[in-house]
């Protein structure tokens, strides 16, 4: 059984960590003072060079599972709890948002379409429990020491690119995809959610969206009104 003086919890950053991590940490540690002191990586080269450098640093050290948290991520306080999953990799989802794509935010979660991409999944916002799922993001991911020790994860993290250069799939949907292939498991704890605390949001784009959310929610529930009728 994992226990968190097993466990490290490392924190990527570009310098300056949201103060409300801190405060969410300093909980944790209240309920858990076994877990060793949090790990600290800064760098501004990319995020696959400051994950690789904590995975690094992870491998020399003695414990069996590391923590990412992202400097701009609020973890569940009882994210403790993914230690009790039966998984490789479990994370804990949290909403993020990239424009222009997605109109409105989305847990950090992901499924294969048929096509065999990776998509959000087609109705994030009703998710409970523990569940298999195709990808997670990094923001607040545990990871087994045995994912990264298998030689098919080294370097564990890495963008793809296309042909000309341009970003194709981000290096925590590459990494879970690879680590899928090489045999191991990935959950969501949809129970922990975690607050994010995103810039850059398009307020405009976000109410088109929630337009069409609230739209689809009276179709259904016409829908539903019209067989209770039947």
């Amino acid at each position: 059984m994992l226990t968190p003086d097993r466990v490290q919890i490392a924190i990527p950053t570009r310098g300056s960590v949201y103060f409300g991590t801190l405060v969410r940490l300093q909980a944790i540690f209240a309920k858990a003072p076994t877990l060793p002191p949090v790990m600290y990586e800064a760098g501004t080269l990319g995020v696959d060079y400051v994950r690789n450098q904590i995975v690094k640093r992870f491998l020399h050290g003695s414990c069996e599972a590391l923590l990412m948290v992202d400097d701009d991520i609020m973890p569940n306080g009882d994210v403790m709890q993914l230690l009790d999953v039966d998984a490789d990799i479990v994370a804990a989802p949290y909403l993020f948002y990239r424009a222009p794509e997605m109109k409105i935010p989305a847990p950090c979660v992901f499924r294969k379409n048929p096509a065999g991409r990776y998509a959000i999944l087609s109705d994030p916002f009703s998710q409970t429990g523990i569940q298999p799922v195709a990808a997670v993001g990094t923001g607040c991911m545990l990871v087994h020491r045995r994912v990264f020790e298998h030689p098919d994860l080294k370097p564990p993290f890495t963008l793809v690119c296309d042909e000309d250069g341009c970003m194709v799939r981000t290096e925590d949907v590459e990494f879970c995809d690879r680590a899928t292939r090489a045999g191991f498991t990935i959950k969501a704890h949809w129970d922990l959610p975690c607050e994010h605390v995103h810039s850059n949001v398009g307020l405009l784009s976000l109410h088109r969206g929630y337009e069409k959310a609230y739209a689809m929610a009276r179709t259904m529930e016409d829908d539903r009104r019209l067989v209770q009728v039947g």
